[in-house]
């Protein structure tokens, strides 16, 4: 939310929320579901109602397992859902943000954001300094210098 000019319409903005995966709504909802896995986050224009209704399904679904498949959902083009879909998305307390740019504007938005760490991405970090540290050998490199 930081990052992206929007208002939020339904669940919690969680600093350090773990996202597994971006998919972008733009086929049939049918089609959308095998896309859902470990923590997507769906970025669908808000007048998609079948895929806010899939993605609001699929949370549901992980939440009953323990298992979370959406992360959270993206609503494009300033479209708000009909006011009765935003009641089940909100008392489902599904993650919902509405930005006013084109459903391809906004995943460039979400992947700048994705790409960079940030101070809050603490296991992001931990992985990082694991990779880098067994890739390099401080002293190896000292003795370079």
């Amino acid at each position: 939310m930081t990052h992206l000019q929007g208002e939020l319409l339904a669940g919690e903005a969680t600093a350090g929320a773990v996202i597994g995966g971006v998919a972008i709504g733009a086929m049939r909802a049918d089609h959308a579901v095998p896309y859902l896995r470990d923590r997507t986050l769906i970025i669908t224009p808000g007048d998609r109602d079948d895929l806010v209704e899939v993605t609001l399904e699929a949370f549901r679904s992980g939440q009953e397992r323990g298992h979370p498949l959406v992360t959270g959902l993206i609503l494009s083009g300033g479209f708000r859902p009909p006011p009765a879909l935003l009641g089940q998305v909100r008392a489902a307390g599904l993650f919902t943000y509405l930005v006013e740019t084109d459903t391809y504007r906004t995943a460039q938005n979400v992947h700048d954001i994705l790409v960079k760490t940030h101070p809050t991405d603490i296991d992001k970090i931990a992985t990082i300094i694991d990779i880098v540290g067994g890739a390099l050998s401080p002293e190896a490199l000292l003795a370079r210098l």
